[in-house]
């Protein structure tokens, strides 16, 4: 005998046509929103991009460098996110277009296949149809798949906003209370809280066993956790993110239910490393490397020449005119960044202004201190030989980025293979802050 069906679900109907028109035609039409939501979407998935790698440029330059691999991952975090809505908003947007094609050939041909006449044989036609789906199941199934895509893609949505504001909010207390607290205490909540995120894994995978499945008080366990855990990542949309989340996993008959979504972290992760190599992500990593920011003397990186540079780009590293040196005297630029404030205090303090001086006057002292600061803790080497002549404080134009600048003469450099060697110290007892090696050739003077 069948269980009686609950009220809520016999008024679902009656609700249902309660409900105003235009909830009853949107409800039906669904499709129109999703390809708008979709598209606008899809668009904005495209140019957010550009807004990551101005983010880790300002990483780059204000980032103390122990937290460079920390910018990293929220720069990486974000990117991936990015790509994979991108993926599913622009899988969502296809199906929808294939379903949009289907409707049409369905209105011009409310038949399906004509298996009466026209250019094959009704042999060959029935081959056909076996194999092929009919016209009316495709458009049912493909507006099914397409509209579980769009929530997939929604969720993924919200749960990026709002992953994004708790990271946030927990770099801002971090900063806010790093001088206050002992290391030991942050490293403790850190490995504290990835441990509760990989206990519940376990405790997930246990529930799900049927050995467990009936067991109150391990899906208790269950519930309670993945609710407290979800909070970080959901925050003010908690009930909205989780019914819908909700909705997707109570119907899943299994874990390899889930498997679906595999390839587009696949392609997500491929458009990742896309952009990582379109932008200066990769160089948080770098940097986080103390004394090893350069690759050896055999590779020849494009950030290290001028002429591999666009006129949105942004200097980082010391730089050449090109790869081959034709001229009179070297070129070479060193950009100082603006979380290397800290390196002038340890070697040559703070600057303090003469109140007696002209405004003109203190303009100039301030440039002569930043400029003898600045050269406290650079060395330049040309072929293994410590550089001493003239450097001088320089404006790049690039992103009128601040630095110093030198002019190397031919004489001091080898015919074909050179290498130029930029250090920055980190405190007056030698040791590096970061290294520099910049291969070029030079080529025969011009007769």
């Amino acid at each position: 005998m069948n269980d009686p069906i609950p009220e809520k679900d016999k008024s679902a109907a009656a609700s249902f046509e309660r409900s105003p028109k235009w909830l009853r035609r949107l409800q039906k039409e669904s499709w129109q929103a999703e390809l708008l939501i979709s598209g606008v979407s899809l668009y904005a998935c495209l140019q957010f991009p550009q807004l990551i790698y101005e983010l880790a440029n300002i990483m780059l330059d204000w980032l103390p460098i122990e937290f460079s691999f920390a910018g990293y991952m929220i720069c990486y975090a974000n990117i991936l996110a990015i790509a994979l809505l991108t993926t599913f908003f622009f899988y969502h947007f296809a199906l929808r277009a294939y379903w949009i094609g289907l409707i049409g050939l369905n209105s011009v041909f409310p038949k399906g296949y004509n298996m009466e006449d026209g250019m094959y044989s009704v042999g060959y036609k029935r081959l056909w149809v076996r194999l092929l789906p009919k016209v009316e199941d495709s458009i049912r199934d493909v507006d099914k798949v397409a509209s579980t895509q769009f929530a997939s893609a929604f969720i993924m949505l919200m749960l990026y906003g709002m992953c994004s504001i708790s990271l946030s909010i927990i770099a801002l207390i971090y900063f806010l209370l790093d001088d206050y607290l002992p290391s030991w205490l942050w490293r403790f909540i850190l490995f504290a809280t990835v441990g509760l995120y990989l206990l519940s894994m376990v405790l997930s995978a246990i529930a799900m066993n049927q050995r467990f499945k009936n067991n109150p008080r391990v899906q208790k366990w269950q519930y309670y956790i993945g609710m407290l855990l979800s909070y970080p990542m959901t925050l003010f949309l908690f009930k909205p993110i989780n019914q819908l989340i909700f909705t997707f996993t109570s119907n899943a008959k299994s874990g390899r239910s889930m498997l679906g979504v595999i390839p587009f972290f696949l392609l997500a992760t491929a458009l990742s490393i896309y952009h990582l190599q379109a932008s200066n992500i990769g160089l948080l990593v770098e940097q986080g490397k103390l004394g090893n920011l350069a690759s050896t003397e055999e590779t020849m990186e494009r950030r290290f020449y001028l002429d591999q540079y666009d006129d949105k780009d942004r200097i980082f590293t010391p730089v050449l005119e090109s790869a081959i040196f034709e001229g009179d005297y070297l070129k070479l630029f060193i950009p100082v960044l603006r979380n290397e404030r800290h390196l002038c205090s340890k070697f040559s303090g703070t600057f303090q202004s003469d109140e007696s001086n002209s405004d003109r006057e203190a303009a100039k002292e301030k440039r002569r201190f930043y400029h003898d600061c600045y050269m406290s803790y650079h060395e330049v080497f040309v072929n293994g030989l410590e550089y001493k002549g003239s450097i001088y404080l320089h404006e790049h134009r690039l992103g009128q980025r601040q630095g110093l600048l030198a002019f190397i003469p031919r004489d001091l450099l080898l015919k074909d293979e050179n290498l130029l060697e930029v250090k920055k110290l980190a405190n007056p007892e030698g040791e590096t802050y970061a290294h520099f090696k910049l291969p070029f050739y030079c080529s025969a003077p011009h007769q």
